[in-house]
């Protein structure tokens, strides 16, 4: 008789990408450009919601496992530092599974994996620095207070100034709110 066996290298590879899609700020960035890539290479994305919620993660993991995967991406909860057990058990199936995984923009205490993250403290360190290098020594920064990466960037900032920088936190209309803190403090002359 014969046999016929799979060639598993023509099989499309599928990667799982779980995010938090209500984050509109950073979302579509991130999924565009992993998107870009992974097509490029013809490599299916399955876009998971992780709502922001941990045992979200643990559910759509434990389902990843069920099903297969050539890898996961992920962004981690804004609550990460002690992760519960279920949870550090679902990436330990995974590494059982032979599934690799990678954590974007953030990751879990105590979970030892890849990760890529920006240095948010050291962003802002680094933009005032500019900023001062260029004579500017009265400036004030357009931020999102509360979340922990803009959070992260504006401690950065406030790190190199003397004195507690202008700020403008989330404004509605950029220009508007801009062109309105110049007018109360026209000695800003860096943003």
């Amino acid at each position: 008789g014969s046999f016929c066996k799979q060639n598993h290298s023509l099989r499309k590879k599928k990667i799982n990408v779980l995010l938090d899609t209500e984050d509109l700020y950073f979302i579509p960035y991130y999924l565009n450009s992993i998107c870009r890539i992974l097509e490029s290479e013809n490599i299916e994305v399955i876009l998971g919601d992780t709502q922001d919620d941990v045992l979200t993660i643990c559910n759509i993991l434990e389902d990843i496992v069920a099903n297969g995967s050539d890898g996961v991406i992920i962004q981690p909860t804004s609550e990460n530092e002690t992760p519960p057990k279920r949870l550090v058990d679902c990436f330990k199936n995974l590494e059982d599974n032979g599934i690799p995984y990678i954590m974007v923009d953030n990751k879990f205490g105590k979970i030892t994996s890849s990760y890529v993250m920006m240095d948010e403290f050291e962003a802002g360190r680094l933009a005032a620095q500019y900023l001062k290098s260029l004579g500017h020594q009265n400036c004030c920064m357009v931020c999102h207070a509360g979340y922990r990466d803009s959070d992260q960037r504006l401690a950065g900032f406030m790190s190199e100034f003397d004195e507690e920088p202008y700020l403008i936190n989330k404004p509605k209309n950029m220009l508007d709110e801009v062109k309105r803190m110049r007018e109360i403090h026209p000695e800003i002359t860096g943003i």
